[in-house]
Order: C-alpha cells, then sequence, then structure tokens
C-alpha cells in the first residue's frame, strides 16, 4: 500500500456524519435487535446468552442517551426545525 492510498484510507475515516433529527432511525432496529435477544435469552435459558442481550440493551441505552441529549441542544439552539 502506497503512501497515498493510506492516507485516503485515514481519510475517510475521519469524516463525521453531521447530528439531525435522521438520527431517530438508528434506535429502532437497535431496541428490535435488543428486545429480540433478550426474548431469545429467555427462552434458551443460557446464561451467555442473556449476558450479550444486556449489553446490547446497555448499549441501546446510551445511544438512545446520547440522541436524546443532542436533539435538544439541537432543538434549544434553534437548528433542529430550520425550514
Amino acid at each position: 500500500m502506497t503512501v497515498r492510498e493510506r492516507r485516503d484510507q485515514v481519510k475517510v475515516f475521519k469524516k463525521t456524519i453531521p447530528f439531525g433529527a435522521s438520527w431517530w432511525g438508528v434506535s429502532f432496529p437497535m431496541a428490535a435487535l435488543s428486545n429480540a435477544s433478550l426474548v431469545y435469552a429467555m427462552s434458551m435459558h443460557y446464561w451467555l446468552l442473556t449476558a450479550f442481550s444486556v449489553v446490547i440493551l446497555v448499549l441501546l441505552n446510551i445511544v438512545l442517551i446520547v440522541i436524546f441529549v443532542r436533539t435538544f441542544k439541537m432543538l434549544f439552539n434553534g437548528s433542529l426545525l430550520k425550514g
């Protein structure tokens, strides 16, 4: 790999996606995955599946809190409902 290819690869990973109300769309699939994994873990009665489900649930809660806080920041800054 050449230096230019490596530099271009790093540049791709440093791009940031601006936050917007559409980020709430991330929460639904995560919530569905969390719910399905919890139901499956409870039906299988296996501790590893339960632990994995709890990790997914914790990650979902963190994502929801971050999205909630950032949405309220945008709302109070006046940038959420721009026309």
